[in-house]
């Protein structure tokens, strides 16, 4: 029996989950700007075109099942990206979940495992803390 394809996606208030990058997504580094990575990505303003499309993801989905996944470069990358998302009243502006912030150091395809399954350490700086996937 052939199976028919769609290309329609199907998204079920509170059911479906979406993970959202935060590089070149969430924030957009201006190559005029001179200074460190980190230090560009800590001093990041999101746009509010950005702030608004998020808040509505996160009333598309549900605040417990939006997710930012980013890639982990280092410890202090990640740090930046905490610090960059207060410092833009992120949460409070887009009703995002602060716990909902997980980097990953695998920056490949592979077997996703569900979040019960994988191992996360904290990481906690002076106004955030963010969960890192070991």
């Amino acid at each position: 029996m052939e199976q028919k394809h769609s290309d329609e996606l199907t998204i079920e208030r509170g059911k479906s989950r979406l993970a959202i990058d935060c590089g070149h997504v969430i924030n957009f580094i201006d190559k005029r700007v001179r200074g460190s990575k980190k230090h560009l990505i800590k001093n990041c303003i999101i746009s509010e075109e950005c702030i608004l499309s998020i808040k509505k993801l996160v009333t598309l989905f549900g605040k417990r099942n939006t997710f930012i996944l980013s890639k982990k470069y280092n410890d202090g990358m990640c740090c930046a990206v905490a610090t960059m998302l207060k410092r833009n009243n992120f949460y409070n502006k887009t009703g995002f979940e602060e716990g909902n912030v997980y980097f990953c150091r695998l920056r490949e395809g592979g077997l996703l495992l569900p979040k019960e399954e994988l191992e996360f350490r904290t990481l906690k700086g002076k106004d955030f803390s963010i969960k890192i996937a070991v």
